[in-house]
């Protein structure tokens, strides 16, 4: 009987998931449904895009339509006088730009684009890379501005390297361990000698441990044992703590008593939060998130993905 139990608790999670996930499903396309019927049911709008991208009106012709049927659009480059003010007055780090005007307030689809939207003067900028995901037409963003490296960011290597590889990581995270093993590591000693390597951080909210390691890090920095205590927190990861960190730093030859008052004393907090602060700016919400030059990617992907993105950035 006790069997039997057990076996029909089993059977009852199952199948809740299995409803949890077609409800899910579900909800995602009745989503995409109440979108495209406001778009087919708007007003005409026009709409300005910003791109350098060979043939991007293909991939907008998709989006229009998938979705956007009403709409006029015309598409220019980003070295006209006209459109760098524009993209400097949305604070825009990356293209493709989408840009409407006033006359979208009038529209069916003000709600939903107002929720991508940044709103300035009367006028919009929206995401069109996370529009045309939904539609699975792959408009990818190439960045124009990129993090900048802070005085209290470790790097690695030369300074005046033709490649910047900047990782945005979080010590607690799984995946960032992840790409640490699989391929950061190799990328370093392959690539150390003509790429510089910048690490940031962003500890998430739901890795209790993720803030005070950070801070450890940080405080490695301050006596030149960043890259040390780097490595030791990913291959320790399951055993993140205080005390761990102080005996690790020891283990480094570090002044025990110099880093035990900065990490008591909070004294990098400020450091770890310019740091979260930039990659927040930069609409990063998970890790790892890597630039190479002025593009990215954001998940541990293989090793030859960073590679091949090296090797056409060092190319050009």
């Amino acid at each position: 009987m006790k069997n039997l139990s057990v076996i029909s608790i089993v059977i009852s999670v199952i199948a809740l998931a299995w409803v949890w996930f077609n409800f899910a499903q579900t909800a995602k396309i009745q989503s995409l449904s109440v979108i495209q019927d406001a778009m087919t049911a708007s007003q005409p709008f026009s709409v300005t895009f910003v791109s350098d991208e060979e043939n991007f009106w293909e991939k907008i012709e998709a989006v229009k339509a998938n979705v956007f049927k009403t709409m006029n659009y015309e598409i220019v480059s980003s070295d006209s006088l006209k459109w760098k003010a524009l993209i400097q007055k949305f604070e825009a780090k990356y293209l493709p730009l989408m840009v409407t005007w006033d006359a979208i307030k009038k529209s069916e689809i003000k709600d939903y684009l107002s929720q991508l939207a940044t709103e300035k003067d009367w006028e919009f900028s929206v995401n069109i890379s996370d529009i045309a995901s939904q539609m699975k037409v792959d408009i990818s963003k190439t960045f124009i501005k990129l993090p900048i490296v802070l005085p209290h960011d470790a790097t690695k290597w030369p300074e005046d390297a033709k490649v910047t590889f900047i990782e945005i990581s979080d010590f607690e995270c799984p995946y960032c361990q992840k790409f640490h093993n699989e391929a950061y590591k190799k990328l370093i000693e392959k690539y150390s000698d003509r790429v510089k390597f910048v690490f940031k951080n962003l500890p998430l909210d739901f890795h209790k441990n993720a803030q005070k390691a950070w801070e450890a890090a940080q405080c490695s920095l301050r006596q030149w044992k960043f890259w040390e205590m780097h490595d030791k927190l990913f291959a320790n990861q399951k055993s993140l703590s205080e005390a761990n960190y102080k005996k690790w730093a020891a283990e480094l030859w570090m002044n025990s008593a110099k880093f035990d008052a900065c990490l008591d004393n909070w004294e990098t907090a400020a450091e770890v939060r310019s740091q979260a602060d930039q990659a927040a700016a930069f609409w990063i919400q998970w890790t790892p998130w890597v630039f190479v030059n002025d593009k990215f990617v954001n998940w541990a992907y293989p090793y030859e993905t960073f590679e091949k993105l090296i090797e056409a950035e060092l190319a050009k």
